[in-house]
């Protein structure tokens, strides 16, 4: 009986040291996760407190991607196991399946109980483990499970399957927190950067320049390269601008598309983007769509040396019309998220209507500035003892047509009229409204008038014309011979006309 009290008393000794013992380390790995707050500080918590406090030789843990797990972070995990258990299904036989199915810890004893309950471990790569504790991070939809291996076979109780599960539950909980601060944060850089990105967008009118500039602001914060395409009027698609975290791959790209440009026609990537008008998003940039894109073997094997492991292509368009296209990617061993990829289609948003402005800019001021050309002369005309130069320049640099305007005529008896005029107003209708007058006071001097009776007669005619009634002029005629001169101006407003000739 003494035995038997003695054995019972040693029990339960062990039991509260036991006991004290684990709520130690819940305590020390509660305590230094309260201060993780980036996710990699949380994992390096888990992965290394907790697995070490938990006796354990490996962890690892493992996130609900869609009906996938993936094996997110893992220490101690040899390569050839993380490169063939890196992602594989929920619904399948497997023990962190089970785990993160049911809700429930699934903890193997021994090797021999491993490949009895899932023999797919039998002949697939392992972690050198004899003994494992699988435990999801939540009771209830768990979002992923903790991995835990030991380096000798043991026995769980149910003591250790609820110490197990509330260690979990505190990493799942720390885990969740860590991933809603760097969604803020991430946020937080998406507005940031999208408010740089317009800045630099509206800061020109000459948009590609300013695409080279967005390209260079979005690597290497967006993605490890970024490529602008824009179509030209023959079909030919061309890059405006390539910029890569490293500038020898970047050169490599320009390169390699001077030899091997995108051709319309092809069946993945640019092409494609910018003749259906719908983004492509590739999660992995397989070898089938670098043998679709190349021209030949040679070119094959330069896309593979490029590196690529991820990325999109998003259309430039505005108002139904495609004019390009954005392309981001990264190099292999950086995913590119869904987050960027939603970032990415508001930049080219964005872009694509700086552009559409931009060239409707660029049409309107073509159009001004050949009205304007075609109102004033062509080219001035020659004397002997008169040198001429004329300068128009806009007063504003969104004003490609006004109502200012000159001339010079060459009159009967060796003069010579020179008139510079007014009309209130600017853009098409002020330029309108002075070809109307220039025209009609160019008739009057050359019919033999006078500065003073031109601009009598122009100044009856505006009363005719809608617009003209707010006006200005002055006429000069210069005698070559004599060198007399003689100078009249004249300002028509709409209740008033008034009129000054001096000689």
């Amino acid at each position: 009986e003494r035995a038997r009290l003695l054995d019972a008393e040693r029990a339960a000794r062990l039991e509260t040291e036991t006991s004290a013992a684990r709520l130690d380390t819940l305590q020390r790995v509660t305590a230094e996760l309260s201060r993780a707050v980036a996710l990699d500080d949380v994992v390096d918590v888990v992965l290394g407190t907790g697995v070490r406090e938990l006796g354990g030789q490996t962890g690892s843990l493992c996130l609900r991607d869609g009906d996938d797990l993936v094996i997110a972070h893992a220490v101690g995990y040899p390569h050839d196991v993380t490169e063939h258990w890196g992602r594989f299904p929920v619904s399948a036989d497997l023990p962190a399946s089970e785990a993160v199915r049911t809700g429930r810890a699934v903890l193997i004893s021994s090797p021999e109980e491993r490949d009895r309950r899932y023999p797919v471990f039998a002949t697939a790569p392992l972690v050198p483990d004899t003994a494992y504790a699988i435990v999801p991070l939540a009771d209830h939809e768990p979002s992923g499970c903790l991995v835990v291996g030991f380096a000798e076979p043991r026995e769980f109780s149910g003591r250790d399957e609820d110490f197990f599960f509330v260690l979990a539950s505190r990493c799942g909980a720390a885990l969740e927190r860590a991933r809603l601060f760097e969604e803020r944060e991430h946020a937080r850089a998406a507005v940031a950067f999208l408010a740089e990105a317009s800045a630099v967008l509206v800061s020109s009118l000459a948009y590609e320049r300013t695409l080279r500039q967005l390209a260079a602001l979005a690597v290497p914060r967006l993605a490890d390269l970024c490529g602008v395409y824009l179509t030209r009027e023959a079909g030919e698609i061309e890059p405006v601008a390539i910029v890569h975290a490293d500038p020898e791959r970047a050169d490599l790209i320009r390169q390699m598309l001077g030899r091997y440009p995108v051709r319309p026609g092809d069946a993945v990537g640019v092409a494609e983007v910018i003749r259906t008008g719908q983004p492509q998003i590739y999660p992995k940039i397989t070898d089938d769509a670098l043998v679709a894109a190349a021209y030949n073997d040679e070119h094959l094997k330069l896309l593979r040396s490029v590196g690529l492991g991820a990325g999109m292509a998003v259309p430039l368009q505005a108002r139904g019309r495609v004019f390009g296209a954005l392309l981001l990617a990264n190099d292999r061993g950086r995913a590119l998220h869904s987050d960027d990829a939603l970032l990415g289609e508001e930049l080219a948003a964005r872009a694509g209507t700086v552009i559409d402005n931009a060239r409707l800019f660029a049409e309107r001021t073509y159009v001004a500035q050949t009205l304007q050309r075609s109102l004033l002369p062509g080219q001035l005309p020659e004397f002997d003892r008169l040198a001429l130069a004329a300068r128009y320049l806009p007063g504003a640099p969104d004003v490609a047509a006004g109502g200012d305007w000159y001339d010079v005529l060459a009159l009967d008896g060796h003069r010579v009229a020179i008139v510079v005029g007014d009309v209130v107003g600017r853009g098409a209708a002020a330029a309108a409204v002075m070809g109307q007058l220039r025209t009609a006071l160019a008739t009057a001097l050359l019919h033999g008038d006078s500065a003073a009776a031109a601009l009598e007669h122009l100044d009856r005619m505006a009363a005719r014309i809608p617009g003209a009634l707010a006006s200005t002029a002055v006429v000069m005629i210069l005698d070559l011979t004599t060198g007399q001169l003689c100078w009249s101006r004249a300002r028509s407003e709409e209740h008033t006309s008034e009129l000054q000739s001096h000689h």
